[in-house]
């Protein structure tokens, strides 16, 4: 099978159960009234308009590697935080 075949397939098996997964943490973070800097939409819209930079950000589909934390984790926890200004 070819590797981008694999990929498709598994992401079709692991983007429906994260958004539940995720849609857990919103939950309990409202309920508590605790702040959330959720990364899930940026890696949603970032894998539909460049799917060669999700899978080089993003290589098992799940798991950041360095590149991807500095370049969409990173900023969007320091935003959050108030520390850089959006």
């Amino acid at each position: 099978m070819e590797v981008k075949s694999e990929i498709n397939t598994m992401l079709s098996k692991v983007i429906p159960a994260l958004a539940a997964y995720y849609e857990m943490y919103r939950a309990v973070a409202k309920a508590r009234g605790l702040l959330l800097i959720d990364h899930y939409p940026s890696w949603l819209a970032l894998r539909e308009k460049d799917m060669a930079a999700f899978q080089r950000f993003v290589p098992d589909s799940i798991h950041p590697t360095s590149q991807g934390c500095a370049e969409i984790v990173t900023p969007a926890i320091l935003a959050a935080l108030v520390i850089v200004e959006r």
